[in-house]
């Protein structure tokens, strides 16, 4: 399970460099790295999982840089996912509060912090 990853808050502008792009070695090329490591020696049946965040999907300001390597980890999940789609093993992209994110079930840290109640489907 890859879930490292930090972030550093305030403007872009104002933020040094260099604290922009160790948010970018830690959250993407960390992920890359152990991706690339648990996959050439994976099983059948292991399963990958990379615990991205929703602000991958709705990033908020004073956290841009954190918010697209997010969405480069959603990305990247999916790609790896049709690649190994017909190969010895999987990988589940996991978002904190989307229950059910990953094969660990209720062991993945996702799954242990709360999420919003589903709405419940009225009938036509």
């Amino acid at each position: 399970m890859n879930n490292a990853g930090f972030a550093v808050h305030g403007g872009f502008a104002e933020t040094p460099l260099e604290d922009s792009l160790g948010v970018l070695d830690l959250n993407c090329r960390a992920v890359v790295t152990l991706a690339h490591a648990f996959l050439a020696h994976a099983r059948p049946g292991a399963a990958l999982v990379n615990v991205s965040s929703t602000l991958g999907f709705t990033p908020k300001p004073g956290l841009g840089v954190h918010s697209a390597t997010k969405a480069f980890v959603t990305s990247f999940s999916e790609a790896l996912a049709r690649a190994q789609r017909w190969s010895r093993a999987g990988r589940t992209p996991c978002s904190p509060r989307s229950p059910g994110c990953c094969p660990a079930g209720p062991r993945c840290p996702c799954s242990a912090r709360p999420s919003r109640p589903r709405p419940t489907p009225r009938a036509a």
